[in-house]
């Protein structure tokens, strides 16, 4: 009994600190957010954490809908926003890309992502992660491949 009483005293303890409510969808995008350059490419991307597939899903909605506005707020040339979900040692994140050159970016140096949802890249098993997976790989794809 202590034990189930522990996990639902974390469980709610986590979602809690999960909770964006009452901010809106631009005041989450910024939240967390950090901002490259690479070869004359600025790109920033979001961070948002949350505690389930479900959140995910509905953040990552959230995300489509904010970032155009945030895009108009920050000088980059690409924008995301990277929602993810630790359960456990497992980790998955949604990527929302804000446009077309966004999108075309992030599909050229990511080919192997796990599902793409019609509003998110999803990568499962391991995720994306913004310092060991995102901003390395765009990096390297920025480098090899100098925009116009």
């Amino acid at each position: 009994m202590l034990r189930k009483d522990a996990k639902n005293f974390y469980q709610g303890l986590h979602s809690e600190a999960l909770s964006y409510d009452g901010m809106t969808g631009e005041e989450i995008l910024f939240s967390d957010y950090k901002e490259y350059e690479v070869s004359g490419v600025k790109f920033g991307i979001g961070m948002v954490s949350v505690i389930d597939e479900d959140h995910a899903r509905e953040m990552a909605e959230r995300m489509k809908e904010a970032l155009p506005n945030g895009f108009e707020s920050v000088q980059v040339d690409l924008l995301y926003a990277e929602v993810g979900i630790r359960e456990g040692d497992v980790k998955t994140d949604y990527i929302v890309y804000c446009d077309g050159r966004s999108r075309d970016v992030f599909e050229a140096a990511f080919p192997g992502y796990d599902e793409y949802d019609g509003t998110s890249y999803i990568f499962r098993d391991g995720g994306l992660g913004r310092k060991s997976k995102f901003v390395p790989g765009l990096t390297e794809y920025l480098n090899a491949h100098p925009q116009e």
